[in-house]
């Protein structure tokens, strides 16, 4: 079992832009150990709050620092703009 994770919560605008991103960022957080692929889970409603993502990713680590190092990489800042804006409504958490 990890001893963290990352969740991360949003929606697709362009998929040829998400595609670039996860071609990099895939790798990246394969590198610091992150099991891959990830859980994925499709958002089917919204009961409370004012986002409305379509989906969320859950991302394990062994450690929080790994986690840490990939979103940190240079590579995978890189690609940040690619992610940005291939994706709207975008979250990133760290959960232990």
């Amino acid at each position: 079992m990890a001893e963290c994770a990352v969740i991360v919560s949003g929606n697709i605008h362009d998929q040829a832009k998400v595609d670039s991103y996860k071609n990099v960022a895939g790798a990246i957080m394969k590198k610091y150990g992150a099991v891959m692929p990830p859980q994925t889970f499709n958002v089917s409603e919204i009961i409370a709050g004012e986002v409305s993502p379509s989906f969320m990713l859950k991302i394990e680590f062994s450690e929080k620092e790994n986690a840490m190092a990939a979103f940190n990489d240079p590579e995978y800042k890189a690609v940040i703009s690619a992610r940005d804006e291939g994706f709207g409504d975008l979250s990133i958490f760290m959960i232990e």
